[in-house]
């Protein structure tokens, strides 16, 4: 079984303008890309629609970034409120010589009395 092959757009579009160019037939960019004449529909279709474009490049990475960014602000939300609830358990009961038992670690006092 063949392994799935990336193409990048400018491949993509390379292979699409050598088929509008009329240099090569559809059977021959197929043959020489070892392509699918759907795929090269495909891509047709897409650089027709302008997909290709600097600014389609642009807006998907920035779309991927946003997306990436998302899934962020969700994982930390959900760690903020496991915090959040463990704090509010560790506060109904009594902690010893925690960060935040008022109690120092060590030879001097909070206070700076001994």
């Amino acid at each position: 079984m063949r392994t799935k092959r990336r193409f990048s757009l400018d491949q993509k579009k390379h292979v699409v303008e050598e088929l509008l160019s009329g240099a090569f037939s559809l059977a021959q960019l197929c043959q020489r890309h070892e392509i699918a004449a759907g795929q090269v529909h495909q891509w047709r279709r897409q650089y027709e629609q302008g997909l290709f474009s600097a600014e389609a490049r642009e807006t998907r990475e920035l779309n991927d970034r946003i997306r990436q960014l998302e899934r962020k602000i969700g994982q930390l939300a959900v760690e903020n409120d496991f915090l959040k609830t463990a704090l509010r358990r560790a506060g109904s009961r009594p902690v010893k010589n925690g960060p935040w038992s008022g109690k120092m670690s060590g030879s001097a006092s909070p206070n700076g009395a001994d």
